[in-house]
């Protein structure tokens, strides 16, 4: 049987890297979904050893095409809370005399 190829092992288990990979994230945007309680549940395999299943992963995927309940008011108000921290900044930055229309203005009293 020369020539022949070992069939590659499926994998049944994932890094957090290759997690991140498979899912088009970074590192920093799965820590901050996992701290806010949105990550996938994890295997900890020791101290320092941490593994997510294929199978958690197609669950978190699941839950994150159609979250509900109390998961779904949570991603309504961090929604709300961006846009308004954004509006804050928004009248604050108009507020300064460094905007462009507050130094037009002061140009044209001059």
């Amino acid at each position: 049987m020369t020539g022949a190829k070992p069939k590659p092992l499926e994998k049944y288990v994932l890094t957090i890297e290759e997690f991140c990979l498979r899912n088009s994230m970074t590192i920093v945007l799965y820590r901050r979904l996992r701290r806010d309680g949105f990550g996938p549940k994890e295997m900890l395999l020791g101290p320092n050893t941490v593994r997510i299943s294929v199978e958690e992963e197609y669950e978190w995927r699941k839950a994150r095409t159609s979250p509900g309940g109390k998961e779904a008011e949570q991603i309504a108000a961090a929604r709300a809370a961006r846009i308004e921290a954004k509006r804050q900044a928004g009248m604050k930055s108009a507020a300064s005399p460094n905007h462009i229309n507050n130094r037009r203005k002061a140009a044209e009293e001059r």
